[in-house]
Parts: structure tokens; sequence; C-alpha cells
């Protein structure tokens, strides 16, 4: 078992609560009647949390290949993943 050193597991488990806490917000009063936490214009702070959660999980299926045993192993567990 190897040990994790970085901090991308509970960097992706506050981007994910970002964006529960505004989807709850925005459940429970109604699409419309809550404004978005917005910044730098229209992206508001969710979308952006979103965003960031898809580049660390992209560095870390990056990562995943680059360790790989070969190419046909790392998409055979990608497929078996998503299944």
């Amino acid at each position: 078992m190897t040990s994790h050193t970085n901090l991308f597991t509970p960097i992706r488990l506050f981007l994910a609560l970002v964006v529960a806490i505004e989807h709850a917000f925005v459940t429970t009063a109604g699409y419309g009647s809550v404004r978005s936490w917005q910044i730098f214009g229209d992206a508001s702070v969710s979308s952006l949390a979103v965003d960031a959660f898809f580049v660390i999980s992209g560095f870390l299926i990056c990562k995943s290949m680059v360790e790989g045993r070969d190419l046909f192993a790392f998409v055979l567990a990608r497929v078996l993943r998503l299944v």
C-alpha cells in the first residue's frame, strides 16, 4: 500500500462541498431566487470549484497513466472505473 503525501483529496473534498452548499441554496429556495456567489464577472464560485475539481482530477489521471504499466491496462482501468 502506498502513502499519499499530497493534499489533492482534501482539496477535492473542499471543492465538492463548495458546489454542494451552493446547490443546496438553489434547490431549497428555488432556481433564480437565490443569487450565486458571483466573482470574476459571470463566473460563480461553484463553477470555478467544478473547474478546479476537474483540473485536479486530470492531474491524478495523468499521474496514473504515467506510473502505469502500459496503455491497455490504463484504458481498461479507466473503463472499469466508469462502469
